[in-house]
């Protein structure tokens, strides 16, 4: 009798300890568009007797703050991180999602897209649909040429400040950000955009991460009713197994502050 305890005690540390070898899934981040207009309530969940959520906002340095309730959201951009966590398990690994806040009304004009990647939504840069890391969503337009021009009206002459524009990036289908992006206001004078308010680069890093980006651009303030986003593609780094070709470029939001 007493060595069938000493095994059942031995077989309750074992199984301790092995719990604590066991990590969590991460929990669920719900939204159907990561795009908003003046609010958004994001729950997270997860479903596990013990666990609880932590969550943290825009980088937040020190303790992470325990879940409770759906988080409000009203800034331009925010960027929400959540693990699950028990006494019993390892933590699980950080998800994330970055949501977007709709800024000035405009209408984004766009060249027809390549392949099956098209749309004939007028709105599909400006609708606050999307965020969806799969190249297959309705959402998103893809492009294999050099560049793509978009041309984006306000209706109206207005200070503008920022472009940001929503990409995605999933390197082992070929799908790479931008290199380089340019911002053009219209100058009536001589009927051409002829006016550079920003330039950014974006340097090419191996990523095997498959993820949204999306890309601010700080404009000289300008008061104008018209701009032109420029978006110029890369070739495959030696590193790819498409060495030389042409990168595919997708994008699915555009929007203005």
């Amino acid at each position: 009798m007493k060595y069938k305890y000493l095994f059942f005690l031995l077989f309750l540390y074992c199984t301790a300890s092995a719990q604590n070898r066991f990590q969590l899934a991460p929990p669920l981040i719900k939204y159907r568009s990561i795009f908003f207009d003046d609010r958004l309530r994001v729950p997270i969940v997860f479903e596990q007797p013990g666990a609880y959520i932590t969550y943290s906002i825009d980088g937040e340095t020190g303790k992470a703050k325990k879940y409770n309730k759906p988080i409000l959201i009203n800034k331009e951009v925010t960027t929400i991180k959540a693990s699950a966590n028990s006494k019993d398990f390892m933590t699980s690994e950080i998800v994330e999602a970055t949501f977007i806040k709709s800024g000035i009304q405009a209408a984004v004009h766009f060249p027809e897209a390549s392949g099956p990647y098209k749309s004939s939504k007028p709105s599909i840069l400006s609708d606050n649909q999307g965020g969806i890391t799969n190249y297959n969503s309705p959402t998103w337009l893809g492009y294999d040429k050099d560049s793509v021009s978009l041309i984006i009206e306000t209706g109206k002459v207005q200070n503008l400040h920022k472009v940001l524009f929503n990409v995605l990036e999933n390197q082992q289908a070929w799908i790479f950000t931008p290199s380089r992006a340019v911002v053009y206001a219209y100058n009536k004078q001589n009927n051409s955009f002829s006016v550079v308010l920003s330039t950014v680069t974006l340097p090419m890093v191996q990523n095997t991460k498959v993820q949204c980006r999306a890309i601010t651009m700080k404009l000289i303030p300008s008061n104008t009713d018209k701009l032109k986003l420029v978006l110029y593609n890369t070739k495959l780094p030696s590193w790819h197994q498409g060495v030389g070709k042409l990168a595919w470029m997708f994008i699915d939001e555009v929007k203005l502050y």
